[in-house]
Formats: structure tokens, C-alpha cells, sequence
């Protein structure tokens, strides 16, 4: 049976177009996994596997909330990044022949969904015990017409839902009240205990890759990974390989691995998105932390038609997801 635990973790101030105030942890617990999760940015704090009294951290936390709510320490740890979770280079895109422009960071970028984008909010909480074998997190956010500089209006939601034998589901929700760019993407870090990330296996069901300069595809993107240090089409040690890649995931399952056989754990990452961002945390300010599966749309959709299109319009529901298990606890 799932249990939960509510608190409050602290307070946060206001900043520009985000309201401070209350922050709120729920966390999840079953027989062989926990999951604590905050309302500052819907963030994913925390993945424990259990076994036989024993506790493994999956996920790298950062040390209070002070550190989650500062951008010059937390490049978007767990959070749960939108309105759009990629890189816009020049801060600018068009919809029916409309321009809009977005806020930018200090390097003049626009970057996962600007500098108070989804991850700096604070999302409405509660918990959803209506289900026998599971219990749910459920995270809402009404962003309003112009946030970022992004039209319409939209009703967001991301929900944490942990079964009985220790499933963790994920699922994104949105609706809008005008067409614009609309994606969700988690950004935690995945890290067995403290193994260094060199000595992780890495799978990823993916024989092509976006080919990205200045965080803009080649035109000749997506490009095969066959014979290239980005082929994980068999799981293989990470090593001291730098990754920060966006790579086009095959067949229905879509299911990527990261794995310490010294330590007898696997985890595996199923998702209903086309692809995955693949980042080893090289350029963070703590470098390689963990490493990031960011499931969701491809970087660029927002420039080029035939990338599966981010536009997001009034009638449409927009839902995306990922599910982990974990073996060998």
C-alpha cells in the first residue's frame, strides 16, 4: 500500500512574474520505492530505493530550498521545465505568421521556458488517494496570456503517481486559450547512490540523433548514430563521456536504461515521447551530477515543419508521460 507525507518545506520571495510564498513536499512511499516531490517547480526531489532495510538514492537533491530557488546554484534540478522545455537560441518564433518574443537569460538565450518558466513557479499541490493501488501528487499551474512573452493562456498539470510494487508514472497535461509553444520535460538527475556517473550503463533505443550547433538543428538533422560515440543501441559504461545530445527513440516502448552492475541496480525509463535529451551535466556548476533523461519535444520544432510540431492550440489537450522501474533493489 502507498502512504504519503505532507509538509511544508519553507517560503520562497517574490520574484519577477513569480509570486512567492508557501512551499509544499509531498512524499510517496511503498514497500520498495519513495518519492518526494515539491511545489517549487513540480521538481522531483527525491528517489529512494528500498530493500531489506536498506536505502539507495537514485536521483541528486540539492542541499535546502535556498539552493533549488537560485539560478546561479540549480541548473533546473528535478524541476519540471515549460512552458517549452528547449532552448530557443534567439529568444524569437512565429505561429500563423505572428511573432513573438521571449524573455532571455543573461547569455541572451531563451532557455526552458525562460528565467521564471514553470521550473521557478510555485504549482498548486494536492494528493490523489481516490485509486486502491496508488496514490498521486497532482501539480496544477495556471500561467496566464503573455508569461515569458508566450500567448495564451494555459492550464498545466504534472502528476507523480507511485503503485503498490513501486512504479513511478509520470503525466503531463495542458490545455490552452490561444495557439503557443507548449511542451513539458523533467530535468532530474539520475545517479545511483553515490556511484560516479563514468561508472553507470547507459541504453537508449535510438538510431538517430538531432545534429544541434548553437541550439539549432543542422539541416541535415536528425543524423544516423550508427559507428559515432552517441550509438547506445546497446548498453554500454558512459565512461568519461561528455553527453548533450537529443536523440530520436525507435519502437513502442521507447524504453532507455541506466545501470551499475556492481551494484546490482537498473533503472529503466519508458516513455510516450518521440525522444529524449540526454545530458551528462558537464557545463553545470556542479559538473556531472547525475545524468538527465528529458523526455519530450524536439529541440528546434519551434523552426522546422517537419520536427513533430510544439504548437499547442484552443480545443487540443496536449499528453506526454514516462514511467521508471527499478530492478535488482
Amino acid at each position: 500500500m502507498v502512504t504519503h507525507v505532507s509538509r511544508m518545506v519553507g517560503t520562497v520571495p517574490d520574484q519577477l512574474e513569480r509570486p512567492g510564498g508557501e512551499v509544499f513536499s509531498v512524499t510517496l512511499s511503498c514497500p520498495t520505492l519513495e518519492v518526494e516531490v515539491w511545489s517549487l517547480g513540480a521538481t522531483l526531489v527525491g528517489v529512494t530505493a528500498k530493500s531489506a532495510g536498506a536505502s539507495v538514492p537514485l536521483v541528486a537533491r540539492l542541499a535546502d530550498l535556498a539552493e533549488y530557488d537560485d539560478p546561479a546554484r540549480n541548473h533546473f534540478v528535478g524541476c519540471t521545465m515549460g512552458r517549452w522545455c528547449r532552448m530557443i537560441t534567439d529568444g524569437q518564433f512565429e505561429i500563423d505568421g505572428n511573432r513573438y518574443d521571449l524573455r532571455r537569460d543573461r547569455r541572451g538565450r531563451h532557455a526552458h521556458g525562460g528565467p521564471a518558466g514553470f521550473h521557478a513557479q510555485r504549482w498548486d499541490l494536492r494528493v490523489d488517494d481516490s485509486r486502491p493501488s496508488s496514490r498521486a501528487a497532482v501539480f496544477t499551474l495556471a500561467s496566464p496570456d503573455g508569461h515569458q512573452g508566450y500567448p495564451g493562456a494555459v492550464e498545466a498539470q504534472v502528476e507523480y503517481r507511485l503503485s503498490d510494487d513501486g512504479v513511478l508514472t509520470v503525466d503531463y497535461r495542458g490545455v490552452t486559450s490561444a495557439p503557443t509553444l507548449f511542451g513539458l520535460a523533467n530535468h532530474v538527475y539520475w545517479r545511483v547512490d553515490d556511484e560516479p556517473i563514468d561508472a553507470h550503463e547507459l541504453l537508449l533505443p535510438a538510431g538517430r540523433r538531432l545534429e544541434i550547433v548553437d541550439d539549432v538543428p543542422s539541416p541535415d538533422s536528425p543524423v544516423p548514430v550508427a559507428g559515432t560515440e552517441s550509438d547506445f543501441r546497446t548498453r554500454r559504461v558512459l565512461g568519461t563521456q561528455a553527453v548533450d545530445a537529443y536523440f530520436v527513440l525507435d519502437g513502442p516502448s521507447r524504453a532507455c536504461e541506466l545501470a551499475v552492475p556492481h551494484r546490482g541496480i537498473a533503472l529503466t525509463l519508458s516513455t510516450t515521447a518521440s525522444g529524449v535529451g540526454v545530458y551528462t551535466g558537464d557545463h553545470d556548476p556542479v559538473a556531472r551530477r547525475g545524468i538527465c533523461l528529458e523526455f519530450g519535444g524536439w529541440p528546434g520544432a519551434e523552426r522546422r515543419a517537419d520536427f513533430p510540431s510544439p504548437v499547442l492550440r484552443p480545443g487540443e489537450v496536449y499528453e506526454e508521460g514516462w514511467e521508471l522501474r527499478v530492478t535488482g533493489r
